[in-house]
């Protein structure tokens, strides 16, 4: 459970950036890669390190995309009536034990800022995949593009989901289906994608 954040008024100023990062921990096999964090994340971290870094990884995955993501998971199986939901969650638990998250834009709107972590972020992500790291889980658009971009798919098991919103509703299958349809869009294809991809995030879970 680790996380590797840059940027946020909380930071401590290096070499005319500010960051803050945290060391991965050893044998971290997934790879979460979001856009920006909030600007409570920081303050979270903050806090929470007066404690010790496990602790601050703990409450950084809690309360930003790893947790979300479970909680729109679950309520996305909820709605289908997945009646593999427990197991389904149960497997999804390990990415706080085998999980390092990253951010590619800790300052929205700051082009500079952005270059540098998302260097910082393929350097990581380089490292972890020669050290046997085989999965990314890349939330949102600016993550999917990056990953498109920067990894060839061969060998690695990919998963493409929304950056997890302060909506938990913006999952749920009723609200996929009702935005496709205003957009004029396949619904239920819309809808299927997303539990194609939430599957394929439990079987990588269930390899762990």
């Amino acid at each position: 459970m680790s996380v590797m954040m840059a940027g946020g008024a909380d930071g401590e100023r290096a070499g005319g950036s500010i960051e803050l990062v945290m060391p991965r921990p050893a044998g971290a096999r997934v790879i979460l890669l979001a856009e920006s964090p909030s600007s409570g994340l920081m303050t979270i971290y903050q806090a929470c390190r007066t404690f010790d870094d496990h602790t601050a990884r703990r409450m950084v995955f809690a309360a930003g995309e790893p947790g979300r993501l479970l909680v729109r998971v679950q309520h996305f199986l909820r709605e289908m009536h997945d009646i593999h939901e427990a197991e389904k969650m149960t497997q999804l638990y390990k990415l706080f034990h085998h999980a390092h998250l990253m951010y590619l834009n800790p300052c929205p709107g700051d082009d500079r800022m952005a270059s540098q972590a998302q260097e910082a972020a393929r350097k990581e992500v380089d490292a972890m995949l020669d050290e046997g790291a085989q999965s990314i889980v890349a939330f949102g658009d600016t993550a999917k593009n990056w990953v498109r971009t920067n990894f060839p798919p061969e060998g690695l098991m990919i998963v493409f989901l929304p950056q997890p919103s302060n909506h938990i509703s913006s999952w749920y299958p009723s609200f996929l289906e009702r935005v496709g349809r205003e957009r004029g869009s396949d619904a239920l294809a819309i809808r299927d994608a997303m539990a194609v991809q939430i599957d394929k995030l439990v079987r990588l879970c269930a390899d762990l």
